[in-house]
């Protein structure tokens, strides 16, 4: 526990330290490598690398951010639509290039990854220094590209230009060094966790623990005994050595906002207004910490031209509206003024008669004789104004009073004209308006759905859980069926295959319980949908069941095993005449105490779906491809499923349909 008198090193953590890094490494690199880049998208300062790997038969996103982060991502976000387009550039210099290494230089944030591209080789760096790049490098480290390009004091990134690491004032072993090297290494003039910092360039979480861990109370270098110096040593080891070894990694929350991502538990935090979350790896802590910066930049891209086109929007309302509150007020004017003619019109009209024949015989500096109320004259205008009652009427002398009058009245009915078509036009755009915010809302909930999705490990596979709440998992092709035979298959599992040529491995995962009969007839439905029977449109077939035990990759002596193919030895258990009928269905799952929604596509038998689906179909062998009936399905649910339909893609529902098939149930919520 964190002693009372220690004094707080604390700030909000805001990219990844050079520790956090290497304990990523550490956790990604088997995944990364052997895997190629399919496509390089570039959203402002973020690159994200799609991959593809063969081995592990998946693709996932590398997500880098110069200066900030790296990490892994399942997100299944199609980036083309609307997000950000894929760079062109990139993608020709990277495109199908394997990655056959990454490593971390020395006890830097700088990341190389070592690529082979089509006979040659290239590499991409990866600074999370601030103001770093990525580049990518030829084989002699020429820059052919970078995610920026500048000029600085000690080196250039620059297209041509060699790469040139960024400058470091010494190398530092921390594993060797001792009390002596410490004590001409650290700052006298600093403090203990600043000096710890700035010396060792060690993340300040590891130097704010040391100094709890050691009692130090952040005292002055200079003031530091022999027995302080040794337990910095000391702690500096052991908390490096744990961190990396067996790191425990987390997030902390205070005030349930994040401060913190790291691979260890820093002494800090055991206060009692500290929250840590507890994460499956460090990939999900970096994933998550970032996720919410991601999604506000996600939705300023996805909603760029909506959020401009609602900007003109408002701006063509504010105008409409003052062009409004200047109509009404015309109008109000113009009324009084055709009631105050109504009331004098005969005293006006002798006083316009006069005018027009003063104008006729005399001249117009003599029309003033008609009347006292005559005020403004325009002779180039053939205008003259009378003031009444702080009225000011406008009579035209080529006009008679009778035609002044009239011009006026439709001046009148010509502003309600006017203000009737503002008002239309205002309706108009207050509905543009509307219909632009609810399109905001669906993109910016669509993001958070797609963003809170949580893809299971499981769901790369074909998948479900039996109503006695077994696992059961199956290959989409023959590698699948390898893979699950060789990394997933226990012993005490059970393995059920349709009894055809070319079908799916279901293993129903027991983890050393017994399986009952409800379970195996729920997974031989799964066995017998994705099988060849589905494709060749029989209405049921065999399947037989065994246990992991019975299966082996490895063929009898002389003999050679088909790609997809599996040894089964001892006795099969026969589920005969398994009727050929898979239900399809939309899942809304709540997570984090009910705070977000995972929205996601099962698939299993009838009695299963529809108990946890929100709206499903029922499926038989037919004549219709799995992608007409994937967009059938969304067309026919998206209006009751407005609010989650958004977060589903049509090819999360392909991928469910085993092949050419006929629907013969809908079912929607009313």
């Amino acid at each position: 526990m964190r002693p009372s008198n220690a004094t707080q090193y604390y700030r909000q953590k805001n990219s990844m330290s050079w520790l956090d890094i290497k304990v990523w490494l550490q956790e990604v690199t088997k995944k990364l490598v052997g895997s190629y880049i399919d496509d390089v998208y570039i959203l402002d300062q973020l690159l994200i690398f799609k991959l593809k790997s063969v081995s592990h038969s998946e693709e996932f996103l590398l997500i880098i951010e110069p200066g900030r982060r790296i990490s892994i991502s399942q997100l299944k976000l199609r980036l083309k639509e609307g997000y950000v387009k894929s760079s062109s550039v990139w993608r020709g210099s990277l495109k199908n290039c394997n990655i056959i290494s990454i490593e971390q230089f020395n006890y830097e944030r700088i990341i190389f990854i070592n690529l082979k591209c089509r006979g040659e080789t290239k590499k991409i760096v990866i600074e999370l220094l601030p103001r770093g790049v990525v580049a990518v490098l030829s084989s002699d480290d020429t820059i052919l590209l970078a995610s920026s390009y500048k000029r600085m004091r000690d080196r250039e990134i620059m297209p041509k230009s060699k790469y040139k690491l960024p400058p470091k004032n010494r190398a530092l072993n921390y594993y060797t060094m001792d009390v002596n090297i410490l004590k001409n290494i650290l700052l006298n003039e600093y403090n203990v966790v600043p000096s710890l910092i700035k010396s060792l360039d060690i993340p300040p979480e590891i130097a704010d623990t040391i100094n709890i861990l050691c009692n130090l109370n952040n005292k002055k270098i200079s003031d530091l005994s022999e027995v302080e110096y040794e337990c910095i040593i000391g702690k500096l080891k052991e908390l490096l050595s744990t961190s990396i070894e067996r790191p425990t990694p987390c997030i902390v929350y205070k005030d349930n906002s994040m401060v913190g991502f790291y691979p260890f538990i820093p002494a800090r935090f055991y206060e009692s207004d500290y929250h840590i979350e507890h994460t499956p790896s460090f990939n999900d802590a970096i994933e998550k910490y970032f996720s919410e910066s991601f999604k506000s930049l996600l939705i300023s891209k996805k909603l760029q031209i909506a959020t401009s086109e609602l900007e003109k929007l408002k701006k063509s309302l504010e105008a409409i509206d003052r062009n409004l509150v200047e109509l009404k007020n015309k109008k109000e004017y113009t009324e009084k003024l055709l009631k105050m003619l109504s009331g004098f019109y005969i005293n006006l009209e002798n006083i316009h008669e006069c005018v027009r024949n003063t104008v006729k015989n005399f001249s117009w500096k003599d029309i003033r004789k008609c009347s006292d109320l005559i005020t403004n004259l325009e002779p180039d205008k053939g205008l003259y104004k009378i003031n009444i009652n702080s009225l000011e009427l406008e009579l035209d002398v080529r006009k008679t009073f009778a035609e002044n009058y009239f011009v006026l009245q439709k001046l009148l009915s010509d502003i309600d004209k006017s203000i009737k078509r503002a008002l239309k036009e205002r309706d108009n755009i207050e509905m543009k308006i509307s219909e632009l915010n609810n399109i905001v809302k669906d993109e910016v909930k669509k993001v958070e759905l797609k963003l809170s999705k949580k893809i299971e490990w499981y769901e790369k596979f074909h998948w479900m859980i039996s109503s006695e709440g077994f696992l059961i998992i199956g290959g989409r092709d023959a590698s699948q069926n390898i893979k699950l035979i060789k990394k997933y298959l226990e012993q005490n599992d059970i393995v059920l295959h349709a009894d055809i040529h070319g079908a799916s491995v279901i293993i129903i995962k027991t983890d050393g319980n017994e399986v009952g009969e409800k379970t195996l007839k729920e997974a031989a439905v799964l066995a017998a949908s994705y099988s060849k029977a589905w494709k060749i449109g029989l209405a049921s077939t065999d399947v037989f069941w065994i246990y992991g035990s019975q299966v082996s990759l490895k063929p009898p002596s002389g003999e050679y095993l088909p790609k997809g193919a599996f040894m089964v030895y001892g006795k099969k258990n026969y589920i005969n005449n398994v009727e050929l009928r898979l239900a399809i269905g939309v899942e809304s799952m709540s997570i984090d105490n009910g705070s977000k929604a995972v929205i996601r596509v099962i698939a299993g038998p009838e009695e299963i779906v529809k108990e946890k689906a929100l709206a499903h179909m029922v499926l038989v062998p037919g004549n219709e491809t799995p992608e007409s009936i994937a967009k059938m399905f969304l067309e026919n649910i998206k209006k009751a499923l407005k609010d989650i339909i958004i977060a589903i893609d049509v090819k999360d529902i392909e991928l469910r349909i085993p092949g050419r098939s006929k629907v013969i149930k809908l079912v929607i919520p009313k």
